[in-house]
């Protein structure tokens, strides 16, 4: 490929302009090591081409990220080629974080930055400098310093259900694509995974503050056992009365929806079992229904649990793929 028409596909695959079978497979290729010094440069312009003030450093970290994932060395980079249509989309946003942690005054900047990815069908917990914890669920990244200083500013995309230690001097911050989460000593949940409308705010104890980062709508606090949807599209707050405990058991493998979408279940579907769900969006996206599912439930039991309580299609399973119909 020459270097404008690869610099047009890369624009518009940053932009999610591609349907979902071909994102995944130009995410593939991208992730190949193959016309690297052309990829390069089209990750150069894209990045000279964003809304903020970089420097030559700036794109020796976008450079070292690119380097990392053709070096196919690292356990992070083999899983990234697998789930590229995961990782790669927010990977412009992941750097800017990982940059804004470097520069910023309330870091010091010989501070490494630890990742932390769960591929589809796997979930993880995490210790993190301050005795912290958090579960990772599937298809998600966590982006912190190696130490904290004045405050405990982490990166999330996907969903992290947090178990804050206690420290009124520095307040514990998740960055979101859309909000900001900032709490001392409590349990909470996020939920913002990139290509999904809405980003969701469950607390379990304690007390946080969600921000919206456009200013639009302020700030909101939330108390035990509330939820806090914020919509993407027009920068709306929905706040709700909802069991925080019960909807936190998928950090114990159960998958536990209320009064949600099939089209966000299907989704959790493909993150839980690492497949690809086809079908057909007008048809299914916009049900809603409460449902759980236990832990050892098999793709196909899931899927039949589905059928029992009210959703009318017939399903295929051709290795990754499902087809419902």
């Amino acid at each position: 490929m020459e270097k404008r028409p690869l610099y047009k596909l890369l624009t518009r695959f940053f932009e999610n302009d591609f349907p979902q079978d071909v994102r995944e497979r130009f995410a593939d290729w991208l992730t190949r090591p193959e016309q690297t010094p052309e990829k390069e440069e089209a990750l150069e312009e894209i990045w000279n081409s964003l809304p903020v003030t970089t420097d030559l450093d700036s794109f020796a970290e976008l450079k070292k990220v690119n380097k990392q994932i053709h070096s196919g060395t690292g356990r992070f980079f083999r899983r990234l080629a697998a789930v590229a249509a995961i990782i790669i989309l927010p990977l412009l946003g992941v750097v800017t974080t990982t940059l804004y942690y470097k520069h910023s005054k309330t870091v010091p900047i010989d501070v490494q930055m630890i990742e932390c990815f769960v591929p589809n069908g796997e979930r993880k917990q995490f210790i993190l400098p301050d005795g912290s914890t958090v579960w990772l669920n599937a298809g998600s990244i966590l982006i912190y310093p190696e130490i904290f200083s004045e405050t405990r500013t982490i990166y999330l995309s996907g969903e992290g259900n947090f178990t804050v230690t206690k420290d009124e001097e520095k307040p514990f911050i998740v960055k979101t694509n859309y909000v900001n989460v900032e709490a001392l000593g409590t349990v909470f949940n996020v939920h913002s995974y990139p290509g999904e409308d809405e980003t969701t705010t469950i607390l379990e104890s304690g007390k946080v503050r969600v921000d919206d980062k456009t200013g639009i709508s302020g700030s909101v606090m939330l108390n035990p056992n509330e939820q806090l949807v914020y919509n993407h599209m027009d920068a709306s707050f929905k706040k709700s009365n909802v069991d925080a405990s019960r909807l936190s058991t998928w950090t114990e493998g159960y998958l536990i929806f209320q009064q949600e979408t099939l089209g966000n279940i299907f989704r959790s579907m493909e993150r839980r079992y690492n497949v690809k769900i086809n079908y057909n969006d007008s048809k299914f996206a916009s049900m809603t229904f409460t449902v759980r599912f236990h832990a050892e439930e098999t793709l196909e039991e899931a899927l039949d649990v589905l059928k029992r309580i009210g959703v009318d299609f017939k399903y295929k399973i051709v290795e990754k793929d499902v087809y419902i119909q």
